[in-house]
């Protein structure tokens, strides 16, 4: 300890020396860039949350699409006028054939062999509110495929030769009852128009599903009750299949007609994972 009488006059209390603390550790670069790749994520995550589940389905009075507007390829004006698809907003008004929940818009040979849009008719509110439900049923039932492919290891197979016709769709079906998703069918009917005993996944018009595994999709399917054969769906751009690593699952849609997933047909892949 220092003696006070030895400092010099007007001098004040002698210094007090602290110990060296040592610096805090820099963080390394690593961890800033963990951190911005779990923010990306979670930004990521509240995004998908809400686009799946922003689900207005009212649509307006007078909302019907004119055919140069579904050859355009225009959006509502109203933002009332959509419903959710399993992975967007379709529009409930029957614009944008080509997109969320609709096969590929039909075409037609132009002059000197140009392809061109063909449009699409104009639907009442009844048939357009037909189509929504049937683009959310196939939407929320590839979740249901999707569960079973988690568990499972691969999605049910629709190769059950021995079903006959409609038999994609009919296993898929003994596949949901089998795992005891079946309760939840989002509004499709369940049954057997080709009258052989199993089960089938009917739209809103009474008519089954086409359903392709993606180890089926070499092969062709009878469907309907007495309609021709389905083959799985092909990208006229590329000439490959749709949804190679997923499945294809699909509606007639309002016609009827089994287009393989073109024309009207309502279609899982364009709603989950495009061409």
């Amino acid at each position: 300890m220092t003696d006070d009488k030895n400092q010099p006059p007007g001098a004040g209390p002698p210094p007090v020396f602290a110990p060296p603390t040592a610096a805090p550790p820099e963080r390394p670069a690593s961890a800033y860039l963990v951190l911005a790749l779990n923010l990306i994520v979670l930004v990521a995550a509240v995004w998908w949350v809400w686009h799946r589940f922003h689900n207005p389905t009212t649509a307006k009075p007078g909302d019907t699409a004119t055919s140069s507007d579904v050859a355009a390829g225009k959006q509502p004006e109203s933002p009332a006028a959509s419903t959710r698809g399993d992975s967007g907003l379709m529009p409930a008004n029957g614009v944008k054939p080509a997109e969320l929940g609709w096969g590929r818009a039909p075409t037609t040979s132009g002059a000197g062999g140009t392809t061109v849009a063909k449009a699409q008719p104009a639907y009442d509110q009844q048939t357009l509110g037909m189509i929504a439900k049937t683009a959310d049923a196939v939407g929320r039932l590839g979740v249901h495929l999707d569960t079973l492919r988690a568990v499972r290891g691969s999605y049910p197979s629709s190769n059950a030769a021995d079903f006959g016709r409609n038999r994609g769709v009919e296993a898929l079906s003994a596949a949901l009852k089998k795992s005891g998703r079946d309760v939840e069918l989002f509004g499709l009917a369940i049954g057997d128009t080709d009258a052989d005993g199993r089960s089938e996944l009917l739209d809103p018009w009474g008519r089954p599903l086409v359903y392709f595994s993606p180890d089926d999709y070499a092969t062709s399917q009878q469907w309907g009750k007495d309609g021709g054969d389905a083959g799985a769906s092909k990208n006229p751009a590329t000439g490959e299949f749709a949804a190679r690593m997923r499945f294809q699952l699909w509606s007639a849609g309002p016609n009827g007609l089994n287009e393989n997933g073109g024309g009207d047909d309502i279609v899982s892949w364009e709603i989950r994972s495009g061409q």
